[in-house]
């Protein structure tokens, strides 16, 4: 069996685990989070690589809510706009140490705005440098990360759970 097949066939309890602790053990930190998120009047969603493809369906979770998000890049968060003072950015990555999540890290930090990490490792610089930590408890995986795409959207979604249901037609 390959790694990427084994990856495919293990997200299912991949996901329940992330799930799991963010409606048990992390369900208070993920309040928190949702109140912080809830009194900002500017919230980015940023990551880089798969993990701002994973901010695409977290930001729709937000959108059903009535929550307005801006999904922007990391590199080019970093590198083409400024973090506004007093936002919150709410930042995906898998390993928390892509050079360009540190920096914007930093950046937050300057601009007084607040970091709500949601990431797989949480002693990373990113979890260490964050206002608030929403672990995702998977295992690595070696391939396009599944969970990756897919935890983040489901952390979010406990957030508002008087979010209406996302519809497809």
């Amino acid at each position: 069996m390959t790694h990427l097949l084994r990856d495919i066939l293990n997200q299912p309890e991949e996901l329940a685990r992330s799930l799991a602790f963010t409606l048990g053990p992390g369900r208070d930190t993920l309040a928190i989070a949702a109140e912080r998120v809830r009194g900002s009047g500017c919230v980015l969603l940023t990551g880089i690589g798969s993990s701002w493809h994973a901010g695409m369906a977290a930001q729709a979770i937000f959108l059903d809510a009535g929550r307005a998000v801006l999904l922007v890049d990391a590199s080019e968060l970093l590198h083409s706009a400024r973090v506004p003072p007093g936002s919150v950015l709410v930042m995906l990555s898998r390993s928390g140490r892509s050079v360009e999540i540190v920096r914007l890290v930093e950046a937050a930090d300057a601009a007084g705005a607040s970091v709500i990490a949601i990431t797989n490792a949480p002693d990373s610089p990113l979890a260490q440098g964050a206002d608030i930590v929403l672990p995702l408890h998977a295992s690595f995986d070696h391939a396009v990360s599944i969970t990756m795409y897919t935890a983040p959207a489901m952390i979010a979604a406990p957030a508002f759970p008087d979010a209406p249901p996302t519809t497809s037609t």
